[in-house]
């Protein structure tokens, strides 16, 4: 009986083993379903942001814009901060109408403050990645790092085109890219199909001395 006790402890000392950090921690997601809650404009107060319905057809809202601005339109009311070196990676996918449509990214320090665009979809607006605007829904994804807490920032810029409301944002997610969380790797499943075999290995050696 207490071969198979031991044999029945092998299974969770393996799943432990292998074990290591490759999941960043979330600080914040939106999905626009419902509402602004938790965004404001500059200096707190009102801005151009609304929830509409996905251009593409599918059956969920998005965020777009009322009227063209600068400078930042729409901030996170809250900061985030990374208390791991303030390293952040930035998750969202766009939809623009065409190449200069104007849709921006970044952080601020402020509400607004001094701030950086890490995408926008303006051919003619140097110094940040261009965001696809060809009808359809892109997924990107930026590391950062920053001198501290921020706020994030959207806008669709008034400076690309004229048109106000053919910048599309979804799904954003901020995670802390040093704060992380255990997640098994593939070595370990491996080690569990072994506990596995162990398991039966010990069950017939056990079954064959009952016998």
């Amino acid at each position: 009986m207490k071969r198979w006790a031991r044999g029945i402890l092998v299974l969770p000392i393996l799943c432990t083993l292998g074990v290591s950090p490759s999941e960043a921690a979330t600080l914040y997601s939106e999905n626009f379903e419902t509402n602004l809650a938790g965004w404001v404009g500059k200096s707190g107060g009102g801005h151009n942001g609304q929830i509409v319905a996905d251009p593409s057809g599918a059956a969920n809202n998005v965020l777009n814009f009322v009227a063209l601005n600068s400078g930042g339109d729409i901030f996170r009311t809250n900061t985030s901060f990374s208390t791991t070196g303030n390293q952040y990676i930035l998750q969202f996918d766009y939809y623009g109408t065409n190449s200069e449509s104007g849709g921006f990214i970044g952080y601020s320090y402020g509400l607004p403050g001094n701030h950086v665009w890490l995408a926008g979809s303006d051919t003619n607006y140097g110094g940040v990645s261009i965001l696809a605007g060809d009808n359809s829904w892109h997924h990107y994804s930026y590391t950062f790092t920053t001198s501290g807490p921020i706020h994030l920032m959207l806008e669709d810029f008034s400076g690309s085109d004229p048109v106000a409301g053919n910048a599309y944002f979804d799904n954003i997610l901020l995670t802390d890219a040093n704060g992380v969380s255990a997640v098994p790797e593939p070595e370990t499943y491996a080690m569990l199909l072994a506990g596995l075999g162990l398991l039966g290995f010990t069950a017939r050696r056990r079954k064959q001395n009952l016998g």
